[in-house]
């Protein structure tokens, strides 16, 4: 039975094969060093779907799309972008404001106007100790509220949901969370950021939440009355909320995403978070300037008195 079944999987394999042509191995036209292209033609269609194999597996290598594409019709270019004599097929291109040709894989949904995704690098997995230590360079800021009339436990839910957030998208899920104190972790949250921002000069789209944990505070004990003629205790339950913003690193989250969609979220955070960076680092000068112009000003009154 067992070598029945093998030969009528031997006689399958062989006819499928019959109609497709022989595998062509060739460099890919990005010129990745630590890959070879391996590309399998179809005769009735004259299409090809790349299929990378990996070489050197101490070496970055490139993301590479799924989409069939005709090999004589790809011109070399930067990451993603051909140029503008490259055929356009509107399936599967999209024509930039320059007049050159990109893959609709590589536009930049919600990114600034303008901006597109690159061709993403994926690296193999970073040490522990290389995490922690980018990790540890980052700017923290702490925001304590204490004495909250919560249960330790029901207030752990809210911090567990937000841990792990970025600001804005921890403060846009709590205006819609059904829950008695998320406002009050929305104004915690809120006042943490505007201390970073004044003394880290740090916008809410470069911080994460990194630690939020809820302890239990003082309770108060009362009396509670049950029938025939028995009490019990009743307490009021108070709770402590300890919140860690930390700036984040941008690049270390696209190197250590998982796939290629968590890759392209984090670079458009990045833009995002460097569009705020610019506009705050404008207030400074800005601010700097007014400062020095005042300053000056209070040494000529001086002066001609």
């Amino acid at each position: 039975m067992a070598a029945a079944a093998r030969g009528l999987t031997r006689r399958l394999t062989t006819l499928s094969l019959s109609h497709v042509a022989p595998k062509s191995i060739s460099a890919h036209s990005i010129g990745a060093p630590c890959f070879t292209s391996c590309t399998r033609s179809d005769e009735r269609t004259g299409l090809t779907s790349p299929a990378p194999r990996l070489i050197d597996l101490t070496r970055p290598f490139r993301w590479f799309s799924s989409v069939p594409q005709k090999v004589s019709q790809e011109p070399e270019g930067e990451a993603g972008t051909y140029g503008a004599e490259a055929e356009f097929d509107p399936a599967i291109h999209v024509r930039n404001p320059d007049g050159s040709i990109c893959r609709k894989e590589f536009v930049g949904a919600g990114l600034p106007e303008g901006e597109h995704y690159p061709l993403f690098l994926r690296f193999p997995k970073l040490k522990p100790r290389v995490v922690a230590q980018r990790i540890n360079g980052m700017k923290t800021f702490v925001g304590i509220e204490r004495s909250i009339r919560h249960s330790t436990w029901r207030m752990n839910l809210l911090c567990r949901f937000v841990r792990g957030m970025t600001v804005p998208e921890a403060l846009n899920q709590l205006k819609f969370t059904r829950k008695g104190k998320a406002p009050l972790l929305h104004k915690i949250i809120r006042h943490t950021s505007y201390k970073a921002e004044n003394e880290g000069s740090l916008r809410p789209s470069q911080l994460e939440i990194a630690e939020c944990i809820a302890t239990r505070g003082a309770h108060l004990k009362r009396l509670k009355i049950h029938a025939r003629g028995k009490s019990g205790v009743l307490k009021h339950r108070y709770s402590h909320v300890r919140l860690t913003l930390r700036e984040i690193d941008f690049p270390l989250k696209i190197i250590t995403s998982e796939s290629l969609n968590q890759k392209k979220r984090w670079y458009a955070k990045m833009k995002l978070a460097e569009l705020d960076a610019e506009e705050t680092r404008k207030e400074r000068e800005e601010f700097k300037e007014l400062e020095r112009q005042a300053q000056e000003r209070e040494e000529k009154e001086k002066a001609n008195k």
